[in-house]
Parts: C-alpha cells; structure tokens; sequence
C-alpha cells in the first residue's frame, strides 16, 4: 500500500495538461430522433454500446457505438419492470446486459438488450453508491448506514439471479448523537478496468474490489486528522474528515479534490511517484466557469476536471450540447487555443457546423495513455 502525504502537496503547484494522460480523442455524434432527445445524462460506454441515462425525462436510452440509438430500455411507471426514479445504470462485462438503480423503490432492475426485465431484486438497505457488474451474475455496491451497527457491511455484492448479499467490507458504525454527521459526506466508488475503486467518507484509505470479491488496501491518505472507523464524531472532526475525496482514478492518475482552507485540487502521477496542486486556471474561463482544472492542449474546449471516476475500456467521456458547441467555436479561446495539433480541434468544429442546435449532444470519448512498461 502507498501512502500520499497530502499537506506538503498543497504547497507544489503544477500545470497539468490533457496530453499528458490522454493518447487520442473520439467524437461520437448521437442520432437525434423525438424518442431519444437528450437533456443531461450519465453514461457507460462500452466496445459495442453506449448506455445512456437522461436526466429529463428519466430514460434509459441503449445506442450503438457509432451513436445510432437502438431502444428505450424499460419506461417510468410503478408496474413490473417499470422505474420511478432511475439514478445509476452499468452495463454486463460481455455487454448483453443492463442494469438500473431505482432509488424511490429501492430495487435493481436487470433488462436484457432488447428491453425484457430478467430480475428486480430489492435492496432493503439503499444504494448508496453503484451498483457495476462484478461478472455475469453480481453486481457490488456501497450501502448507507442509518441504523446503528457495530459491524455494518458496508460494501456488499448480489447475486442478480438468487438475491443473495455478500459482504466484502465492514465499518463499525455508531449512530451520532445528532443522527446527521458522517452519512451525508461524500463517499466514492467507481469503476475501473481493474476492479472497482472505493473509499469511504470517514476512512483515509482507498481500496480495490477485485472480481474475485477480494478486497485490498491500495493507498493511504495522510491528510488532516487521525480518521477513526467509526462515524461517532465531534463537529470540527466533521469538518476536517470530509477534506479529501477521490474524483477519478486511471492506471497512471489519480485525482482528488478537497475543501481545507480553501478548495484545491491534487494529482497523483504514480509513474513519478508525485502528489501536486493544480493553480488556478484564469485564461478562457467566463465568470460562472470553475476556475481550477486540467489545461486542454488538444481539442480547445477549455480546461475541465474528470468529476466521474468511471473507466471503462480505458476511456473516459464527457458530454457536449450542440448549441454551446456552436458559441464556443466562434470564440478566441477555441480558434488561438495553444494546441498540440489541430486534428481534434478541426474534427470538432466540422461536427458541430454539420449539426442543428436541436440535435442531441456529441460525447467526447478520451482514450488514455497505457501505463508505462517500467511500472
């Protein structure tokens, strides 16, 4: 297990570009059709499909990986098979299933690619976090705990088929004398292409979930305060414990943000065994833009920061609308950005002066850097 000193990284600041973790960019444009009009949405994408779960209305929409749309994968209702309210989706690893996370009703709801539910099993406890396929027939996700519990799995997989819960991992768990500090900090969990990443609010570890379900301590954050396993805390423990959380971890990246004394944002290259800051980034941002993020040397869209953890196939995405696309091309930001080249750039542009402002949104997809062979 690695242990990343914290406060001495707040003191080093690095400029940090996109070309240094991304190998290549894909622009997928998705079919606009009045069935799949999309809003904001989550995403998974796999080799063959992209999965999609809009925002408004609640949908989960099924396309090709060329951006053609195939189907709506069940509807909002309170029948069989039916969600209230859609919150998480993952795909199978062989991509001939779909799973769906509806929070009102507590339940999985497992479809296969042409729309038919297979299962709905109940998750009394809740889903805090997840739930992604482990293989073939479970799945894992991060529970809440409201109730006191000496030994509370808090990490469990399920056995779509049978219903059956296993716990992988445990927190001792004290009601607060408030009821409120410690559940709502941020917990996270996010997929990888080798196992699913966690930590947990009030833990300074960050662990893996192997699909074998063993579960191993990966790296130790020394940060701001000695983080005892239990979520019986004073208000000032409150307050310094939530300080870091993982954003997004890739085999050479890992990033994290946090709010002690003022917000910063830090980057774990493993490669050169380094933990720095990332200064503000002014140039190109409107008053409304966030001003810390990674500086976008490829396609001159603007500086970002991965604030999904999930990759898949090595790639990570995000979403661009049409119409915001079409004011940013005619900016100085993206027409003298400071490019590595200009193919990304270009092929953009291109899309986007081919496009109608109604049409649904273009998803960036990076494909990142292999890890080095000395690692």
């Amino acid at each position: 297990m690695v242990t990343l000193d914290i406060i001495p990284a707040l003191n080093h600041y690095r400029e940090f570009r996109l070309s240094e973790m991304v190998e290549s960019i894909e622009y997928v444009k998705l079919e606009t059709r009045p069935e799949c009009l999309i809003s904001s949405a989550s995403r998974v994408i796999g080799e063959k499909y992209i999965l999609l779960l809009n925002s408004q209305p609640p949908q989960v929409l099924l396309f090709d990986r060329s951006g053609k749309f195939i189907r709506l994968i069940g509807k909002i209702g309170k029948g069989p098979g039916e969600y209230t309210y859609p919150i998480r989706i993952d795909l199978s690893p062989d991509e001939d299933r779909i799973i769906v996370y509806d929070m009102v009703q507590r339940r999985l709801l497992e479809y296969s690619l042409d729309g038919n539910v297979l299962s709905t099993p109940k998750t009394p406890g809740g889903v805090a976090e997840g739930p992604y396929y482990l293989d073939q027939d479970y799945i894992a996700f991060m529970q809440s705990p409201w109730t006191d519990s000496l030994h509370y799995p808090r990490v469990v997989a399920m056995n779509l088929r049978t219903g059956e819960q296993k716990p992988l991992w445990f927190i001792n768990y004290k009601q607060n004398p408030t009821e409120v500090s410690g559940v709502y900090l941020k917990n996270d969990f996010y997929r990888t292409d080798e196992g699913i990443i966690f930590k947990d609010a009030l833990c300074d570890t960050i662990y893996r979930l192997l699909p074998d379900f063993s579960v191993k301590p990966v790296y130790s954050l020394k940060s701001f305060a000695n983080k005892p396993m239990y979520y019986h805390i004073s208000d000032q423990e409150f307050d310094a414990l939530g300080d870091v959380s993982l954003s997004c971890f890739t085999p050479q990246f890992l990033f994290f943000i946090g709010d002690y004394k003022e917000r910063f944002h830090l980057i774990y290259n493993s490669t050169r065994t380094e933990v720095f800051r990332l200064p503000k980034v002014k140039k190109c941002l409107g008053e409304d833009d966030y001003s810390y993020g990674i500086v976008n040397d490829l396609d001159g869209t603007g500086p970002f920061w991965f604030w999904s953890g999930n990759i898949r196939n090595n790639t990570t995405s995000n979403q661009f609308q049409i119409v915001d696309l079409k004011e940013l091309i005619k900016t100085d930001c993206f027409t003298k950005a400071d490019l590595k080249t200009n193919w990304y750039r270009d092929q953009l542009k291109k899309l986007v002066e081919e496009s109608s402002e109604n049409d649904n949104p273009i998803l960036r997809i990076m494909h990142l850097q292999e890890t080095p062979k000395n690692k």
